[in-house]
């Protein structure tokens, strides 16, 4: 079977108000023929049940109450990971939006040497722990 790509007309582009085609088309403007957009309801509620169904088996197996109550694990540790965890997000949240989009600079790996490199051991850290 073939799929067929075709360009999506600009009435139905939400963000995009210029009407200005020179070009070929963006990929976010090519849609399958025949498939639904990726914000559809049903890839929406998809989403829901599988998320729903991952909390639930987790409640269901006992893993909060195993996590956090138990004497096997070692809280310290896990404090660790979950300080990394969040410091990874701060670190990302600051320079995508804050030096990004605030300050229009280009975030990539040449701008943002140490950040990166900070970023990959928090993980490792966030990781191991």
């Amino acid at each position: 079977f073939r799929l067929l790509l075709v360009p999506v007309h600009q009435c139905c582009i939400s963000n995009n108000n210029n009407n200005n085609n020179n070009g070929p088309p963006r990929p976010s403007q090519v849609q399958a023929v025949g498939t639904l957009p990726p914000n559809h309801p049903y890839h929406q509620m998809k989403r829901v049940a599988i998320l729903g169904a991952a909390l639930y088996g987790l409640q269901e197996f006992g893993v909060y109450h195993a996590v956090l109550r138990s004497p096997d694990v070692s809280h310290g540790w896990f404090k660790v990971g979950l300080g990394a965890s969040v410091a990874v997000l701060l670190v990302k949240s600051y320079v995508e939006l804050y030096e990004g989009k605030t300050r229009k600079r280009r975030v990539d790996y040449a701008n943002f040497r140490q950040v990166t490199h900070a970023v990959i051991l928090l993980l490792l850290l966030a990781s191991v722990s």
